[in-house]
């Protein structure tokens, strides 16, 4: 079977996707600064150790001012 990158993205997106919403997070991080690129910080997150969902934010209100 042949796959182009856009294939294989879709796919592993949506395999991402289903495990993070069947994910009971039964583990929460501590608050951790987020880097949307490296070295360019814009908010804390809280994220679940098991599947890496973000699942608490503070301070984002502040990114776009």
């Amino acid at each position: 079977m042949e796959n182009n990158i856009k294939e294989i993205r879709e796919r592993h997106i949506k395999e991402i996707t289903e495990f993070q919403e069947s994910c009971p997070h039964p583990e929460v991080s501590n608050w951790m600064q987020y880097h949307w690129a490296p070295g360019h910080y814009s908010h804390d997150v809280r994220t679940c150790i098991r599947c890496g969902m973000i699942l608490k934010e503070r301070g984002i209100e502040n990114v776009f001012k």
